[in-house]
């Protein structure tokens, strides 16, 4: 602490340096002017003109004097505040050593003066924990050995269920193949259904409609035969026809006749032809109707047996998973049991590991008290390294308050001057800018 002292006194000096240089400041010579060119000779001064040279030099020199000890009041500053804050932090790590210290201290003590009463209980706790990882190994033995049956068992009846659901679900695949198949079967019959009927109704079409064109024929050939004959019969009632013209007209009739002799005929040759037609379409129709219904009945009675089948492999396929969970359960809060015992038997362990441990502390601190003894020692020690590095402390701290306040005009000036600098930079970026 005696090596700091000079410090200040090295401060002060410097201030005292400082102030006399301000008031020496104006003794100085002004700066001689510069030499005029050797064609003009040089004109007299005038005592105004030295005068004012002078001055401004003074001031100048004065203003640089007083940034230079702004920046080395600013640097002796700064170099203050981080030595003192330096020393807080020791004084600080001291300070919390100290309790730690004073903590154990309090605690050896305590153990030291109820010895007995420490082990007793320790030592009960001790057996109460030795008793508890007894009982919860013997209790993780039997309860895995609990889970390992279950687990035998499960898979035992998972064997079981799955040979006994076998020919259930083969029963109902092949049932349910076989619908599958009867219902192919009858959208093919319905499909051939549907062709017969269109059959005989385009068979029934074309019926009519050439029936209607004999019918048409029919009458064309009765019209033109009863127009033959009303013009034979004017020309036989005409006294100045030629034979010859009743001779032909007599042939045209005959052969009109005989042409509508063959439309009557195609009337009925038509309409016994399509009836042969309709009725083997009709046939056909019936057949496949007949085949349609009995194809609905086979796939009825496939889809029935189809559903029974599924329904009795799922109600056995939903007994088996009920007792397969059962053991499911049972397995599951078997290990859930196991967690809990692993837990209280690493917890168990856990603790008589900190019951020990404290027992030897308590052991140790009985055996020997000097240590006991060289702690309090210790602890006075550090108290009265605490309360010195505390009063350093708080002269370090007036010192650099001290230095703070004499020094602050400099600073200030230093700290304008800054500014100043970086406004004037800021301006000549933004005039370039502007240029650009």
């Amino acid at each position: 602490m005696q090596a700091q002292k000079p410090d200040t006194t090295q401060t002060k000096q410097a201030l005292k340096h400082d102030v006399q240089t301000k008031a020496q400041a104006p003794a100085k010579p002004a700066a001689p002017a510069k030499p005029a060119k050797p064609t003009t000779p040089a004109k007299p001064a005038a005592p105004f003109q030295r005068e004012t040279a002078s001055t401004l030099s003074r001031t100048a020199k004065r203003f640089f004097s007083s940034v230079k000890r702004g920046y080395n009041a600013s640097i002796s500053l700064y170099s203050a505040t981080k030595k003192q804050q330096e020393h807080e932090q020791k004084t600080a790590e001291l300070a919390s050593e100290l309790a730690s210290a004073k903590e154990l201290f309090e605690h050896r003590t305590n153990i030291a003066a109820n010895y007995d009463a420490h082990m007793k209980q320790l030592t009960l706790a001790r057996e109460q924990e030795q008793t508890t990882i007894h009982i919860t190994d013997e209790e993780l033995v039997q309860t895995r050995a609990q889970a390992e049956k279950l687990e035998s068992a499960y898979r035992t009846l998972a064997s079981e269920n799955a040979n006994k659901l076998a020919p259930y679900k083969e029963l109902m695949d092949v049932a349910k193949a076989h619908s599958d198949e009867l219902s192919v079967k009858l959208a093919e019959a319905k499909r051939a259904r549907k062709l017969a009927e269109n059959a005989c109704d385009a068979a029934k079409k074309r019926r009519d409609r050439e029936i209607e064109d004999a019918h048409h024929a029919c009458d064309h050939a009765r019209e033109r035969l009863a127009h033959i004959q009303l013009s034979l019969s004017n020309l036989q009632n005409d006294r100045s026809a030629s034979q010859e013209s009743l001779h032909k007209m007599q042939s045209e009739l005959a052969a009109c006749r005989a042409h509508a002799d063959r439309a009557f005929e195609d009337v009925d040759s038509v309409t016994r032809k399509h009836e042969e037609l309709i009725r083997a379409a009709q046939d056909e129709l019936v057949l496949q109707k007949s085949e349609v219904d009995a194809c609905e009945k086979e796939a009825e009675t496939a889809r029935t047996k189809a559903n029974s089948e599924r329904e009795n492999y799922e109600a056995l396929f939903k007994s088996c998973k009920q007792e397969e969970q059962k053991l499911q359960d049972s397995i599951h809060a078997q290990k859930t049991t196991i967690a809990e015992l692993q837990a209280q038997n690493t917890q168990a362990h856990e603790q008589l590991q900190h019951t020990t441990m404290l027992i030897d502390e308590a052991v140790e601190i009985h055996e020997h008290p000097e240590l006991t003894k060289h702690l309090e020692l210790k602890i006075q020690q550090q108290t009265k390294q605490l309360a010195a590095r505390r009063a350093m402390d708080n002269q370090l701290s007036l010192r650099r308050n001290e230095l703070a306040r004499a020094s602050r005009r400099e600073r200030f000036l230093v700290l304008g001057l800054v500014i100043c600098a970086v406004v004037l930079l800021v301006i000549l970026v933004l005039i370039m800018l502007n240029l650009l």
